[in-house]
């Protein structure tokens, strides 16, 4: 019965899940390592578009990642030999499926955002099965793309849908984990054990964080082998060539500057001239204005918007601030008097954006058919289901066969109920912003055509955030010029004739393009750049406090970003955007010193390093000069530092770290024997400690401190650039001395703190006395009194006894 479940033979289905599995997966552990080792080769080779670098880097060191090299280390080695056999007899059932799961990846467009999509791509069954395979094809595809990266500029988002494939993936890798645990828990008290017999130990590293330095110790990456650029491409579709354009998920930006912005302010600024009395009211033409929040912060910078004259009660026009193009749709209601209810929607329609058309035609290209090929066509899931019941338990480990058939059902109900449920919760929540058009509020208030203004509220798309907005028809080149209320009521003349001639200096030097007009552009420029730079940074990532904005700046940020037209604004944010986007993000890793995230510059220390190479102290710029201590390390300035300017990949962690030492070393021999002889490659003067060098040039490239500490330093010799990674020469003499200085200072307080506990405990023994003389004084005034009560008391006897016996004699 079983050939009628399978395209092939009995003896085939027999051979695979005898022994063929294991070796399938062996065989897919080497491409999958080969595929990885090639990744971090393109990581470290520095051959990346400087525009896609952080996606780079954000990429290959996820945790996915990290998961997947986890597992690619955990699988039971296949010590076979002669495997001539039993290939042949496998090879048919494994090309076959992996097709059959290429094809179903090409159908969905090779993004799976759900465990919807992935049981699609994979059909029914226990995810071990397959999940080597496809993750073989998915990250065989990635390469093609991250190669892509260094010709191409990727769209922010490219990566992120690649990142996500693999989320999703390893998510469901990791529920079966899970529901494997559970099982094996009722059989043992140490179930991950027993966890490592389960389809040849694939899941072990992914349960044991007491493993978590196998990707540093483990010598096993030379054994994969060498993957040649375009060797991923075997068996690929011909069509599916690396310089196909739908290999990206979205089109390959020009440029990451965006200047469209000002095509479409030129559109706007040609209705300046519309007769505001042309509609009757005064409505139609230029209006400019801002929107503040609750609170009273600016929320979207100047707004530029041109209303058409009203059609009857309807209005519509067209806008923009710094978050794009908006359009209008809305109504007014006049009145009687010069005040008249107007109510208007902005609109953010997706077509309006730079490069919508195009990308809507890549979806279409990429999205056209999601009918998906399943194994049930041929019948292969039953008969897979029924002969592979037990493979689990007769793999090399010796896993027992009853529990593994106790704990399939089981495993495969969770697994799909939580896939379910995650699946219908991102049908749910995932609306591709950019796909539909964005209602972004309601602005609703009153149109003065006496003072032609329009002031009221606004209320944002989500209905839980409101606030105030005015427009007027000031010109946008004077918006930067407007008083502020405190000044007008402070002198409301000199407030209006100091805006007057600021905003005509401003036309006249505009129009003449005077040397003062174009430098102040070009400062403000920078100065926006830099500040917006730095704000997005805080409020992405911890950062050392000198980083952060002061007061004054972000009031100086906002009260530039207020006086700019909107195109400005976006143009300048596009250049924002470029310089993030330039700069190496260490993932994962923070300042021992400030806790912020190292942004830029990675400072190794050479010597606080754990044995096993996993733990290390790291520093920002910012705070190598520092002496901490933590997690068993005691560092200092004096300490040799590996400085990266690029991120370090996790398997070259130890071998930077031990040649970074070597050079070190080396420098500090040279620098004893040829003093005087060595030059910096920058300034060519002579370099002593302390000092830098290079740990990139073919020849020793030295960098005296002042030159490594100026921006625009230039370098002739040996071809060394700044983004070059560099071992700091410290001056070790003074170690010695700062050791000496801190056991002084130890010393010399806990001297103080004796000192101290010498004069609190004679205060205390002064106190006891005075207390025990006060006890002794009181208790001897006691007994004199006592004394005297009890004479009284005698004598009062004495006179009751003589009364008495007076009387008897009577």
């Amino acid at each position: 019965m079983l050939t009628l479940f399978c395209s092939k033979s009995l003896l085939h289905w027999i051979a695979y899940w005898a022994e063929g599995w294991h070796y399938t997966i062996w065989d897919y552990r080497s491409k999958i390592g080969s595929i990885l080792n090639a990744m971090e080769e393109l990581l470290d080779s520095g051959d990346t578009h400087q525009a896609n670098q952080s996606l780079v880097d954000y990429y290959l060191m996820s945790e996915e990642i990290l998961q997947i090299d986890q597992m690619v280390h955990s699988v039971a080695r296949y010590t076979e030999e002669n495997t001539y056999t039993l290939e042949e007899k496998i090879r048919p059932y494994v090309d076959e499926e992996e097709e059959r799961l290429r094809a179903n990846l090409n159908r969905v467009g090779w993004n799976i955002d759900g465990f919807d999509t992935l049981t699609l791509v994979t059909g029914p069954g226990r995810i071990e099965r397959y999940l080597f395979p496809l993750l073989y094809l998915v990250l065989d595809r990635h390469l093609r793309v991250l190669r892509r990266a260094s010709e191409e500029i990727f769209n922010p988002s490219e990566l992120h849908s690649h990142s996500q494939t693999l989320t999703v993936i390893m998510e469901a890798a990791m529920a079966r984990m899970r529901t494997l645990l559970a099982v094996l828990r009722q059989r043992s008290s140490n179930p991950g054990i027993l966890l490592g017999n389960v389809a040849f130990g694939m899941f072990k590293l992914l349960n044991d964080p007491s493993m978590n330095d196998w990707y540093i110790n483990e010598d096993e990456y030379d054994e994969f082998p060498t993957l040649e650029e375009g060797e991923e491409d075997d068996g690929e579709e011909d069509e599916e060539s690396s310089k196909e354009p739908k290999l990206l998920n979205f089109p390959p930006l020009k440029s990451l500057v965006n200047s469209d912005g000002y095509e479409e302010i030129t559109r706007v600024e040609a209705d300046q001239q519309d007769d505001v009395t042309a509609d009757g009211l005064g409505l139609q033409g230029m209006w400019t204005g801002y929107t503040v929040d609750s609170e009273g912060t600016d929320t979207d910078g100047l707004t530029q918007l041109h209303i058409k004259a009203p059609d009857g009660d309807k209005i519509q026009g067209i806008g923009m601030n710094k978050f794009g193009i908006f359009h209008i749709e809305g109504q007014i209601t006049p009145a009687e008097g010069t005040q008249h209810k107007i109510r208007f929607n902005f609109i953010y329609k997706a077509s309006d954006e730079p490069g919508a058309k195009e990308a809507e035609g890549g979806e279409e290209d990429g999205g056209e058919n999601k009918e998906v090929e399943g194994k049930d066509e041929e019948g292969e899931n039953e008969g897979e289901n029924e002969e592979g019941e037990n493979e689990e338990g007769n793999n090399e480990e010796g896993g027992d066969e009853e529990g593994e058939n106790a704990e399939e059902n089981e495993g495969e109900d969770e697994a799909g109920n939580e896939g379910g449920t995650q699946a219908d919760a991102e049908s749910e929540s995932d609306t591709p912003e950019g796909n539909e058009d964005n209602v972004a509020g309601i602005y609703d208030g009153i149109f003065d055509t006496a003072t032609l203004t329009i002031n009221g509220t606004w209320i944002n798309g989500d209905g839980n955030e409101t606030g105030t907005f005015n427009l007027s028809r000031r010109p946008v080149f004077a918006c930067q010029f407007k008083y502020t209320q405190p000044q007008f009521e402070a002198n409301p003349a000199w407030a209006r004739w100091s805006y007057a001639l600021a905003a005509i200096r401003q036309q006249v030097q505009t129009r003449l393009w005077s040397w003062n007009y174009l430098k102040a552009r070009v400062d403000t420029r920078k100065r926006y750049v830099e500040l917006r730079l730095r704000q997005d940074t805080e409020n992405y990532y911890s950062v050392h406090p000198d980083v952060e904005l002061t007061e004054q700046e972000i009031v100086e940020l906002n009260s530039i970003e207020q006086g700019l037209p909107p195109p400005e604004v976006r143009y300048y944010q596009s250049l924002v955007n470029e310089a993030a986007v330039q700069r190496c993000i260490h993932h994962g890793y923070s300042c021992d010193g400030c806790d912020a995230a190292l942004i830029g510059a990675r400072m190794i220390c050479l010597t606080c390093v754990s044995d096993n190479y996993v733990d290390n102290m790291d520093f920002c710029d910012l705070c190598f000069d520092v002496t901490k201590s933590d997690r068993g390390f005691n560092h200092y300035p004096e300490h040799d530092s590996l400085v990266m300017f690029q991120v370090l990949p996790r398997r070259a962690r130890r071998d930077k770290i031990n040649r970074a030492r070597e050079f070190a070393s080396f420098g500090r021999t040279s620098l004893e024997i040829r003093e005087g002889d060595l030059l910096c490659v920058s300034c060519s003067t002579p370099v002593s400690l302390p000092c830098w060098l290079c740990y990139d040039c073919d020849n020793e490239a030295y960098i005296c401190v002042d030159c490594q500490q100026k921006d625009d330093a230039t370098y002739t010799n040996y071809n060394h650039t700044s983004s070059h990674a560099i071992i700091r020469l410290s001056d070790t003499s003074t170690l010695g001395k700062s050791l000496e200085a801190t056991v002084e200072a130890l010393d010399s307080r806990l001297s103080k703190d004796i000192a101290d506990v010498h004069g609190r405990m004679d205060k205390l023994e002064e106190m006891i006395k005075g207390y025990e003389s006060g006890v002794n004084e009181k208790i001897t005034s006691l007994e004199v009194l006592v004394q005297q009560r009890l004479s009284k008391v005698e004598e009062l006897l004495m006179q009751i006894l003589s009364g008495a016996q007076g009387q008897h004699s009577a």
